[in-house]
Formats: C-alpha cells, structure tokens, sequence
C-alpha cells in the first residue's frame, strides 16, 4: 500500500508504504511533494513537484525522471518535469503536468531511464489544447486577435514558463519572429528569437531578463515583430 503524504504536525511530505499490510511502513521520497501514484504490475510511478519517479521493485528503490524528449521537435518541454498527476491504460504510460498531457507507448516504458547524450531516454508525445490566433469565426470566448500569453496571470514557480502564440502568414514563408518584453515603464527587460514556419507557433519566456535573473512582480507588455508586422500583448507576472 502507498499514500502520498503531505507536511503536518505528525508527518512529513513524501510518501508512506507497507509492504505487509500495516505491520511496518516505511517513508520513500521524503521530501519531495508526491501529487499523484500509480502502478503496473511491480512497477510504481509518482508524479511530484520535481518530476516523475519511477521504482521497478514496488516502491523499495526510486529514480528521478526529470528531462523530456519530445518526439515532434517544433514543440518545446521546459527543462524539468513537474509532474501534477499519472496513470497507466493498457497501451501507455500517461503524464499530467503543468505544460501540457504526456503520453509514452507501454513498450518504451522499459527504456524510461534518466538520459544521457549517449544513452538519450525514450520520446513522448506532448499534447496541449489552445485557442487559435486570428480564428476564422471569433467569439466571446476565443477573440480575434494577432497574439496572446498563457498562462496568464504567469506564476514562474508553478508555471516554469509563459508561452507566447502567434500566427506565421503562409504567404510569408519562414520568418525570423523577434518578440520583446518591456516592463510597464516601457524599459526593455528580454529580447527572444527563433526562425518559424508557417502556421501557429509559440516563444517561451521563464520570467527573467537578459542576465537570467528572476523580474519582480507586475505587468509586462511584449511585441511580435516579423516580415514588416507589430502584434503587441500583455502579460501579468506574479511570484
């Protein structure tokens, strides 16, 4: 038996097992914020604050997985998991976390090994929902409009990253996009850019400024600028 634990008077975060049916217990992970648990067969899967734990012999020893390969290589994982929650169907290994819904093939679940550059780990697929920029029927709902950030409000500690959508012209073949961030003086804080093809594409900003470090609460304003063309957005950042 396995119970996610969280910090109070008695117990500490982490989890709590027994492997003879409350006999004895025993407290893996301490430490760590465990959202969520899940098993196949001897072995167990938690999702937690820092990424995805693995034990192949029911919970006695556990590794982290922390990095993401993806297999599309246009979408971009921030550089650590956070894992909020997972489960296992009987044809994947699935993943919630705070970027997206991860999925991995139950016949590479065998190779779910912390990466190396010589031994890279397996690859998931990472799927989002998002609304789409300069829709063809806007509503109440999803507007017309030339960009927007989300999450926003961005709270870097629980988000990691604040992605920025926008829209390449097919017209307009591969651009060199350049989005700037300002703060609400105007002054400019990070200067981002990236080649994209045509279509709807995304930045990723972590809430810091050129010299990597972390930019005070408040609101930013940030610009779009390809081929000619200015679309201008907001973004609320709170610590």
């Amino acid at each position: 038996v396995l119970r996610a634990d969280t910090d109070g008077p008695l117990q500490r975060t982490g989890l709590t097992m027994t492997p003879d049916g409350g006999e004895t217990f025993r407290q893996p992970l301490v430490g760590e914020q465990v959202n969520d648990i899940a098993a196949r067969q001897d072995r167990v899967y938690a999702a937690a604050e820092s990424g995805l734990f693995v034990s192949d012999d029911q919970g006695k020893t556990w590794r982290s997985i922390e990095d993401v390969a993806l297999h599309d290589e246009d979408q971009v994982f921030p550089g650590e998991m956070t894992a909020r929650a997972v489960d296992v169907t009987p044809s994947a290994l699935w993943v919630g976390t705070t970027d997206g819904l991860l999925r991995l093939n139950r016949a590479e679940e065998s190779d779910l090994l912390p990466g190396t550059e010589e031994t890279p780990g397996p690859k998931w697929r990472l799927f989002r929902t998002r609304a789409p920029v300069n829709p063809d029927g806007p509503t109440e709902q999803v507007p017309d409009v030339e960009t927007y950030a989300y999450p926003n409000p961005f709270v870097p500690s629980q988000d990691e990253v604040v992605r920025i959508a926008y829209e390449v012209p097919e017209s307009q073949g591969m651009q060199t996009v350049k989005v700037t961030i300002y703060d609400f003086g105007m002054h400019r804080v990070r200067t981002l850019r990236e080649q994209e093809s045509p279509g709807q594409q995304e930045l990723v900003w972590d809430g810091t400024d050129e010299d990597g470090l972390r930019l005070p609460t408040g609101t930013y304003l940030y610009t779009v600028e390809m081929g000619g063309t200015t679309a201008r957005g907001k973004i609320l950042l709170s610590n």
